[in-house]
């Protein structure tokens, strides 16, 4: 592959890394305390942000519990326990394959759309 082939992969990633992370914001993925399973937490920490209501919250969390990748799933719970969401997120990230990333952008933008969410 050529550097300048590699540079704009680089490129392409940080954008992705920050559309992922402000997504996730966006959806209401913000700091939030524990909870029983990954559907719970994902529920709270999108009323306790305030970005939807509990029917849309719930939609959400029953999407990306049912339709992200494992491994995805884990990091968006993983982020929406923690005190500082965004850190969690651009540390894990670049554990994802590019394939698990635009699933997850497909996903959320798909469940934003049929839950009622603005993005």
């Amino acid at each position: 592959m050529e550097p300048s082939s590699r540079e704009t992969l680089r490129k392409k990633g940080f954008a992705m890394k920050k559309v992922i992370i402000a997504s996730v914001m966006a959806i209401g993925l913000a700091a939030c305390g524990g909870g029983g399973g990954d559907k719970a937490a994902l529920v709270k920490a999108c009323l306790a942000d305030g970005d939807g209501t509990q029917k849309q919250c719930d939609c959400m969390a029953d999407t990306f519990v049912k339709d992200l990748d494992p491994k995805v799933l884990k990091v968006i719970v993983e982020a929406s326990k923690a005190e500082d969401s965004e850190a969690v997120i651009m540390s894990k990230m670049g554990e994802l394959e590019p394939a698990q990333l635009q699933s997850m952008m497909t996903v959320m933008i798909g469940a934003a759309g049929t839950c009622g969410m603005e993005m």
